[in-house]
């Protein structure tokens, strides 16, 4: 007869997904202070469920950052090899920036005080060590590439996280009314002039809209791969 143990840690891990979803949902409609028995009912859970998984809201908040991070190095992880490295880069973008404006968004509620160069020399949290790992990566490819010229990968690293920063995502959607494209564009673009870009992003970008509306005006358009989804 079949084990059940591998149903019962799908069953577990079908619950803490469900935990940390409502997390999200309770951080982004009243902030991080909420209590464990509010969370249980918003993820339709026993109290006692809820204690199985998380000691105090200060750990839930914890895992749901958590889950951000991973999320955004899976996306990197799993784009097609074939890419360019410009083409990574900005794929990269697009989906960051989307992620930001959805499931992602609550984490400006709970984001650490330490920062990013010193999680990292703590050695003590792997999903932000994968992070900078593949932001490092898609840094690497443009330096290859020759889009940008060799330079501290880290302090790059640092700085692509910061312009990305979901509090500047959610401010530039909500304030400005911009698209999820517009915002990577434009912060891809400040973000690659600030490493010494050795191309200008934006008179490409402004090229790119010209043809785009030749397109348009044949009826051959074709999105740009700044726009394509991750």
């Amino acid at each position: 007869m079949p084990s059940p143990e591998p149903t019962l840690r799908r069953d577990a891990q079908r619950t803490r997904d469900r935990l940390i979803e409502a997390t999200g949902a309770l951080l982004e409609h009243s902030g991080p202070d909420f209590t464990l028995p509010e969370l249980a009912k918003e993820a339709g859970v026993g109290t006692a469920t809820v204690y199985r998984h998380f000691a105090d809201t200060t750990q839930a908040h914890q895992e749901f950052e958590k889950h951000t991070v991973a999320g955004l190095s899976q996306l990197i992880r799993t784009l097609p090899s074939h890419l360019s490295g410009r083409q990574r880069f900005e794929r990269i973008c697009a989906g960051w920036v989307k992620r930001s404006q959805t499931e992602v968004a609550p984490a400006r509620f709970i984001r650490s005080p330490q920062g990013f160069l010193e999680r990292q020399s703590r050695q003590q949290e792997p999903q932000m060590n994968e992070l900078a790992a593949a932001l490092r990566s898609a840094l690497q490819d443009l330096i290859g590439e020759g889009v940008l010229p060799d330079q501290d990968l880290d302090i790059a690293a640092l700085l692509w996280i910061t312009l990305f920063d979901e509090r500047v995502v959610v401010d530039l959607t909500r304030s400005r009314r911009w698209s999820a494209n517009h915002i990577a564009v434009f912060l891809g673009d400040a973000l690659l002039r600030t490493l010494g870009a050795t191309t200008d992003p934006l008179a490409e970008g402004a090229s790119a809209d010209a043809t785009r509306r030749k397109n348009t005006s044949t009826g051959t358009a074709e999105p740009t791969t700044g726009s394509a989804n991750p």
